[in-house]
């Protein structure tokens, strides 16, 4: 019988004298040390894009939060426009009533107290 030769080069081959282990070990030693700044810096890489990943979802929700109260203003303005009719209705239904009393209504009318002005810190009322 004959023997059969293996395919794999250190098996079929005899083993050639490479460098000596003296030599390799200190190339190893630094391939090691790189690998290992190479891993720590992409765990500060990870952290950092995980911190960024809270951030943009924490931006999210305030995102959520602005559009849904900007979602409400054009029902806030319709309700003062619903209020301002209301008031002119009542009004102009009652005409027998004198100026003093006109004025009195006009001072306690809704609308009255829901328009504020700020300017330099102060709040003008519209009176």
């Amino acid at each position: 019988m004959q023997k059969r030769s293996s395919i794999h080069p250190s098996v079929s081959r005899p083993s050639v004298a490479g460098p000596p282990i003296s030599s390799i070990l200190p190339a190893k030693a630094l391939e090691l040390h790189g690998l290992e700044q190479v891993k720590g810096a992409t765990s500060q890489l990870l952290e950092r894009v995980e911190g960024l990943a809270e951030e943009a979802h924490t931006l999210a929700e305030g995102g959520e939060a602005v559009g849904k109260v900007l979602g409400v203003w054009e029902e806030l303005f319709s309700v003062i426009r619903l209020m301002g009719s209301i008031t002119n209705q009542q009004s102009e239904q009652n005409p027998e009533n004198g100026a003093d009393d006109t004025a009195e209504q006009d001072s306690d009318s809704p609308t009255e107290k829901l328009v504020r002005i700020p300017v330099d810190g102060h709040s003008i009322v519209n009176q």
